[in-house]
């Protein structure tokens, strides 16, 4: 029995960290697209629901927060790892690394799906 728990505990784990969003190309340029106004201020932090726009909303996601970088939309967190959506500032001197932590997968025009293990 308590070999059963120890494996069911441990599948759980693997299944909750390995949740990245699902984001079709279209969604991608819509979020793209609906987040332009977000990346051309200059305010960073965290973005407030009341000014997500909707493809933004659409993900469901946990919180949004805006760096030097572009918009993080955070889908998904299990302890120190997050997931998400990564819109990368048109002016930022950033180029997202396929590798390493945190690590980004483009979907779009300067819409990656990205894994930060914390």
């Amino acid at each position: 029995m308590r070999r059963f728990v120890f494996f069911a505990i441990v599948s759980f784990l693997a299944l909750a960290t390995g949740c990245a969003p699902s984001v079709s190309s279209s969604e991608a340029v819509a979020i793209s697209q609906q987040t332009v106004s977000l990346l051309q201020t200059n305010e960073t932090g965290e973005i407030p629901p009341a000014r997500w726009p909707p493809a933004v909303a659409a993900l469901s996601p946990e919180r949004v927060r805006r760096d030097s970088q572009g918009l993080y939309i955070f889908t998904s967190t299990f302890f120190v790892e997050e997931r998400g959506v990564f819109v990368l500032d048109p002016k930022a001197h950033f180029d997202p690394p396929t590798q390493g932590d945190p690590s980004y997968a483009r979907i779009a025009e300067n819409v990656y799906i990205f894994r930060s293990a914390g």
